[in-house]
């Protein structure tokens, strides 16, 4: 961390993303619950935080981040066809998890964990989409500030203890982060950086429960694991 000022951040808003010419709710606060961020830890999309980060309690605000500043640009080679088999439990398919719609942990040749999500699922292969749902898209952040203020040390080291407690989470297989969920100093909603301390998706999982999806040459290799584990 650098010497800069870390600024506790409360704010209620109201998020909106532009598709095929419409403008959509995605998401919003509610009053008695806002959004609550600690700056310079890449809780939240640059964009947004560098624009509230200006503003005082009560000021309002209204702005739209291109696609660039928020969860970039919609890739085609992010879809991916994988056999069902690759999703046995015990020489089962995992229909309990892996479903249309389910958001599912997966693992690239280098070890690094993102999500995708099943957009569909046949007789023989499930298709996933590792694209952020909100790639390509313009989103328009609409509300208020309600608290500006430097965050005390106290809520700063709550903060590291919380994000290193979540990093050995997610290193065991679990879900780690999810949207709309509140602890504490920190919230987790779709405004949050994909690559920082905490992440916008949620996952679907029962128990600690993930899927690993390799690529290895032109084929996929995925595997189920629990608990850390190991893969089966």
């Amino acid at each position: 961390m650098d010497n800069k000022q870390h600024l506790l951040i409360a704010a209620n808003y109201r998020l909106y993303a532009q598709k095929d010419g419409r403008r959509e709710t995605i998401e919003q606060t509610a009053p008695e619950r806002p959004y609550v961020f600690i700056t310079g830890f890449q809780m939240a999309l640059d964009g947004f935080e560098d624009r509230v980060s200006v503003l005082a309690a009560g000021d309002k605000f209204s702005f739209s981040l291109p696609p660039a500043e928020a969860f970039g640009d919609y890739d085609p080679e992010g879809v991916h066809i994988l056999p069902r088999e690759a999703f046995n439990v015990k020489g089962h398919f995992d229909r309990e998890n892996v479903f249309e719609g389910a958001v599912i942990a997966v693992q690239n040749p280098q070890g690094q964990e993102f999500h995708a999500q099943v957009t569909k699922v046949d007789a023989t292969n499930v298709t996933i989409d590792t694209n952020h749902p909100l790639a390509g898209r313009v989103l328009t952040f609409e509300g208020d500030i309600v608290e500006n203020r430097p965050a005390t040390q106290g809520e700063i080291d709550q903060l590291i203890k919380q994000l290193m407690s979540t990093d050995d989470n997610e290193d065991n297989g679990g879900c780690g982060h999810c949207c709309h969920h509140e602890d504490g100093a920190t919230s987790h909603h779709c405004c949050h950086h994909e690559d920082g301390g905490s992440e916008h998706h949620c996952c679907h999982h029962e128990g600690e429960a993930g899927h690993c999806c390799h690529h290895e040459g032109n084929g996929h290799h995925c595997c189920h694991h629990h608990d850390g584990d190991g893969h089966q």
